[in-house]
């Protein structure tokens, strides 16, 4: 492994394919935030600055999907896949689009979309690290999965029923959903005081077992709940109108905190990796930033956003050696073998101290006329994936002091 990620400290000097291989903590791709507008049928992005508190520094939201769409509500980003979840409840559709990545790390829409489950009314949407994608049907009264092997697979089959309110009390015409690692969250917009205005549900259960005790009530403090999310150990989520809570995980119920009773019609929070919290106030026609602190916060109008109800926060895979699965190890030490190969080809002579035959002598000086050099020069270096030798040998610099730095680091 400490070979191949030397390989890869060196390829990743080189033009070409090889500079998408990172080893180590590279500069993060930039994040954008994605927001759907059921009254327009649209979802659009807008950067996430650095300065996220900001609102000066955020540039004008831009349409991700202008059309195609009826009246999206909840969304979700499964990053490692790529997969863009909408909920549609108008056409009772959860829809799926790949999107890929512009050079700048700007979203856009690669591929979709796809139908991943059909005939259920579902206004929030919500996918684990598994890719499997939770939701609620309000109307039906249940809480539902697609698991990931199925989402674009099987659209007409039937989803797994997770929680049904004809069987509990707690399932109370659901809203919002949120996944961690083990539990599913919802929100109930229908007598939330008395089956709970924040449900939390084991996300796997045995056949034929207890039903009431693979759930648990955290909070009871409103009517009607509707979009939830988690952060840094913490839920959030909104009421029908005007506030915002916040409830820590390991909490008993009756423990929720008000953030804050300023808004709108507050719908739909995300968080960011770095624990920050986004949230729509479709009311305000706005998105707001979530700065908490010792069980208080402090809103920031980041930017406007006619009719805002869902947002996700969207980055580009990380791509990284630990990440990797050992199909993916084996292409790419092919790639190496290859690479090296070329390497040996390309840059060394047959005497193993020469590079381009003869062009840079073991010395580093050239050994060659002007007329030949010139005839290296329009032959071209196409192992390295650039046009003309002379190119190579302007890099030759660069290339050796990145081999250096390998080689210090102990990764060969």
């Amino acid at each position: 492994m400490a070979r191949l990620a030397g390989v890869l400290c060196l390829l990743s000097s080189l033009p070409g394919p090889f500079p998408a291989l990172k080893y180590g903590s590279a500069k993060e791709d930039p994040q954008f935030l994605l927001v759907s507008s059921p009254h327009f049928g649209q979802v659009s992005y807008v950067q996430v600055p650095a300065g996220a508190s900001d609102p000066s520094n955020y540039g004008t939201p831009q349409p991700l999907i202008a059309t195609g769409l009826t009246h999206p509500q909840g969304i979700a980003y499964d990053r490692e896949r790529k997969r863009l979840l909408i909920a549609d409840p108008d056409v009772k559709q959860i829809l799926a689009y790949t999107l890929g990545f512009d050079d700048d790390g700007s979203p856009l829409v690669s591929s979709g979309p796809f139908v991943v489950c059909t005939g259920v009314e579902s206004r929030w949407v919500s996918v684990d690290e598994n890719g499997d994608v939770l939701f609620s049907d309000e109307p039906a009264n249940m809480i539902l999965k697609v698991a990931a092997a199925d989402v674009l697979g099987s659209p007409d089959k039937a989803p797994e029923v997770l929680f049904n309110g004809g069987d509990m009390a707690q399932v109370s015409e659901p809203g919002g959903v949120a996944v961690d690692a083990g539990n599913v969250y919802w929100t109930n917009k229908h007598y939330g005081t008395i089956a709970g205005s924040v449900i939390r549900g084991h996300k796997t259960r045995a056949p034929g077992g207890d039903v009431a005790g693979a759930v648990s009530v955290l909070a009871t403090n409103t009517e009607r709940s509707y979009g939830i999310c988690i952060a840094r150990g913490r839920l959030y989520y909104t009421d029908a109108s005007l506030k915002l809570y916040s409830l820590s995980l390991a909490a008993s119920a009756g423990s929720a905190v008000e953030l804050s009773r300023s808004l709108s019609n507050p719908r739909g929070c995300a968080a960011d990796e770095d624990g920050h919290v986004f949230l729509a106030d479709r009311g305000a026609g706005a998105v707001y930033f979530v700065e908490t602190s010792n069980h208080t916060a402090r809103l920031t109008r980041v930017f406007d956003h006619q009719d805002a109800f869902g947002v996700a926060v969207a980055r580009r895979p990380a791509v990284s050696l630990s990440a990797m699965t050992s199909q993916q190890m084996s292409g790419l030490s092919g790639m190496v073998s290859d690479g090296l190969s070329g390497l040996s080809n390309g840059l060394l002579g047959k005497s193993g101290g020469q590079l381009d035959n003869g062009l840079l002598s073991k010395s580093g000086k050239s050994d060659k006329s002007d007329g030949q050099a010139e005839s290296s020069r329009q032959s071209g270096c196409p192992w390295m994936g650039i046009g003309p030798c002379s190119s190579a040998l302007r890099m030759q610099g660069t290339f050796y002091n990145i081999l250096g730095i390998c080689l210090l680091l102990g990764l060969f």
